[in-house]
């Protein structure tokens, strides 16, 4: 059974590249909101306080809005292909573990919140 990747061979370089940015969005904006959906039933098992859930939902931004210049010299240097594909590599394995920071500790949380801002 061929994979998607074989069906894209004879496609231009610039429908592939707008492809992966599909892809790539369609996964940041799933990574962005997962917690504000979760958020209810991690503070009702975790007993976090409203205080809590606001550092939680705000974590990933602090990440998000301090490294928009060091991914443009990245994308300039190696390429924007290879970033976006590190990028979404790295932020979905930090979604992935999510869960298993939030049984860890709170901290554990934030700072897992924290590293998918900065990959995307």
């Amino acid at each position: 059974m061929p994979s998607i990747l074989d069906k894209l061979r004879g496609v231009p370089v610039r429908h592939r590249v707008m492809f992966m940015c599909l892809l790539a969005s369609m996964i940041c904006y799933a990574a962005r909101f997962v917690l504000s959906v979760a958020i209810i039933a991690i503070a009702n098992e975790y007993k976090y306080t409203k205080a809590e859930q606001g550092w939680l939902l705000s974590a990933f931004f602090y990440g998000y809005v301090t490294t928009g210049y060091f991914g443009g010299w990245l994308a300039t240097k190696y390429g924007g292909y290879h970033v976006l594909n590190a990028a979404v590599a790295l932020w979905s394995f930090f979604t992935y573990f999510t869960p298993a920071c939030a049984r860890m500790s709170l901290h554990a949380l934030l700072i897992c919140r924290v590293l998918i801002g900065v990959v995307q």
